[in-house]
């Protein structure tokens, strides 16, 4: 066994295995993207998307076993046919739709009984695909996809080139394997998803680890030393500790969330939670390792080896910051990475008033052609929390010397006996409620820019109104 790990070592380090398994990746991510770009823009495919039959039939147990009498089986099978024909589903038979039917009252009965399977890499890998075609079928979703997915090649293939191709798929295939099963079991079950939220983030923190030696490893005395505190970052108590205590909250946080809560709300914790905890945690390591890195190496005598070397003593200096910037550049790409990919989680899970990801709680669409109304905690998200809007000042309009004399007359001819003191005054007065009107223009202009909804624009003319 120990002669096979040693071999697939050597082999993960060959060039040869290096440029083949780079040319996989870019033409499976090729044939991937391609491949969700046409099924993306097939004829109502956002409709078939956001519906399945299992939705369809979800909802309509829900609202039979509401209603009095309760109608049958077949009723309610007679019923999916004619839902699913009307959402342009797939056409199914009248023996499939009660199949359907019945699937659905097992799944009500016994949450995760019989769907054992969607629990694991197979459900996993269905909703990312449908999740990923309906963010492809939004205005420039496309284009969003398709950065993702060239980021996570070009992390695949650095992975590769690092020598660390195999390791890495190994330790993916690994975690996901054990975390599978005991995602499966009720009592381990939150164990399970920790792990499978914390591999991705492991083996990205690895990846820019290797990475980040790297790009120190030209042989300066500048490099040397910071390449050294990176080394000693994985390898002291204290760079450790900090480092798995970021990557378990980064994990952990999403799923000590309280489901009832409104998603709006959930996303907006996790956001605040996730970059602050984290900006904390680096200030700490950076605090603790850069005191260590130096103070340790003095007590322990370590600094004399280095100070024999040909390495001023600004290059020691500068190099240990250096080292300690280039650690928190990877845990800071570590923090971002993982706040996007589980605020885009967070974002496909269930609405209040949705039973999943634009479906009401009758089984019906709240997006595309002929969808009915979001619900309110939906439309939140959507339109205030999850947007990035474009930062535009308004001209403010000034109060030329012009108008500024034609005021000032008009207010002394209000007043027959004015000296000229009462001249400036006046002056400074109108100046200053100019100023007043100004400012709190500029405040309502602000804020009815905040107001707009994603994808429109205000006017000049519409914020007068």
């Amino acid at each position: 066994m120990n002669r096979l790990i040693e071999r697939l070592a050597r082999l993960q380090k060959e060039r040869s295995f290096k440029l083949i398994a780079s040319i996989f990746v870019l033409v499976l991510g090729v044939f991937a993207y391609s491949s969700l770009l046409v099924s993306a823009n097939a004829p109502d495919a956002e409709a078939r998307l956001l519906v399945t039959v299992s939705d369809v039939a979800d909802g309509l147990v829900r609202d039979a076993l509401a209603s009095t009498p309760v109608p049958t089986d077949e009723q309610i099978a007679e019923r999916l046919a004619l839902r699913v024909e009307r959402l342009g589903l797939r056409t199914i038979t009248q023996e499939q739709a009660l199949r359907a039917v019945e699937r659905a009252y097992e799944r009500r009965e016994s949450p995760g009984g019989i769907a054992w399977l969607e629990q694991g890499p197979f459900g996993a890998i269905d909703g990312l695909i449908r999740n990923t075609m309906l963010v492809m079928t939004t205005q420039g979703g496309a284009i969003t996809v398709g950065v993702g997915m060239a980021a996570i090649c070009a992390v695949v293939i650095g992975a590769i080139w690092l020598g660390i191709g195999l390791s890495f798929t190994a330790l993916l295939l690994g975690g996901w394997g054990i975390a599978w099963p005991l995602m499966l079991i009720p009592a381990t079950a939150g164990f399970g998803r920790l792990l499978m939220g914390i591999v991705p983030l492991a083996l990205m923190f690895i990846t820019l680890l290797q990475a980040m030696r790297a790009a120190l490893s030209p042989s300066l005395p500048l490099t040397a030393v910071a390449r050294n505190v990176l080394n000693e970052a994985v390898r002291m108590k204290i760079g450790v500790v900090f480092i798995v205590v970021m990557l378990l909250l980064m994990a952990i946080i999403p799923l000590v969330q309280v489901e009832d809560q409104p998603l709006r709300y959930r996303v907006q914790q996790w956001m605040q939670y996730g970059l602050g905890l984290s900006y904390a945690i680096l200030v700490l390591l950076t605090v603790f390792l850069s005191v260590s890195t130096i103070a340790f190496e003095q007590r322990d005598k370590m600094v004399w080896q280095t100070m024999t070397k040909p390495v001023q003593h600004w290059q020691y200096l500068l190099g240990k910051w250096l080292g300690i910037m280039a650690l928190n550049l990877v845990l800071l790409s570590v923090a971002a990475g993982g706040v996007f990919l589980f605020t885009e989680y967070l974002r496909f899970q269930p609405a209040q008033g949705e039973r999943a990801y634009h479906i009401d709680l009758a089984g019906n669409p709240t997006r595309g052609p002929n969808a009915r109304e979001p619900s309110t905690d939906r439309q939140l998200l959507e339109r205030q929390v999850l947007v990035a809007r474009i930062a535009a000042e308004p001209d403010p309009f000034e109060l030329t010397p012009r108008t500024l004399e034609r005021r000032v007359r008009l207010a002394m001819d209000r007043m027959p006996d004015a000296t000229e003191d009462d001249r400036e005054e006046s002056r400074r007065s109108i100046q200053a409620e100019w100023d007043r009107l100004i400012e709190t223009r500029l405040r309502d202009m602000v804020e009815e820019r905040r107001m707009a909804d994603p994808g429109t624009e205000i006017t000049e003319q519409e914020v007068a109104q």
